[in-house]
């Protein structure tokens, strides 16, 4: 066990482990839990993460430099060693950077409206706060933008008040829960 889980630190959160144990109980269920099911489990939730990821780096590409050069930035994207090295088995911090991807596309779209595309954004910047808090920093400064741009400031209150607020009480405690 890594320093952050001891009980003296508790910086970080259960969210995460508890989405990997999602496969463990189906096949645990199933009666298919062998050494090389479980080390496998770990890598097809992780996986299903990866390509939502890949799958909104190409939306957010396709919108903000066109198709063609989006095309080619998936090839560099998808061919780097770093991205296969790294990204995908620093399992904790690729969530945070999918979760980002995911959350930049329907920021992308926010408008006056209180509509899917803020409720989405803010519900995924606030589980990304609740995993690691320093983690949504960037989004401060867009959100400020949108709010003044998009003169969108009772939408995101709204967006507040009726879904972050209910999440940050069900994230705390589960954590609550788990930290004792």
């Amino acid at each position: 066990m890594t320093w952050e889980w001891y009980p003296d630190a508790r910086i970080r959160s259960y969210l995460y482990p508890l989405y990997l144990s999602i496969p463990l109980r189906i096949i645990n269920f199933l009666g298919l839990d062998y050494s090389s099911t479980v080390r496998a489990s770990y890598y097809l939730a992780q996986w299903v993460l990866v390509i939502i990821g890949d799958y909104f780096y190409y939306q957010i590409g396709c919108t903000m430099i066109g198709e063609n050069a989006t095309r080619l930035s998936m090839y560099l994207y998808i061919s780097n060693k770093f991205y296969n090295i790294h990204l995908i088995r620093c399992f904790g911090n690729s969530v945070e950077a999918i979760i980002y991807l995911v959350a930049f596309h329907f920021y992308n779209k926010i408008t006056y409206k209180f509509d899917k595309n803020i409720i989405i954004f803010s519900s995924l910047i606030t589980v990304s706060f609740m995993m690691r808090p320093t983690s949504p920093i960037g989004f401060i400064f867009l959100v400020i933008y949108k709010i003044f741009k998009e003169n969108s400031i009772l939408s995101f209150i709204l967006t507040g008040l009726t879904f972050v607020i209910p999440i940050l009480f069900c994230i705390i405690s589960l954590e609550t829960y788990y930290y004792n």
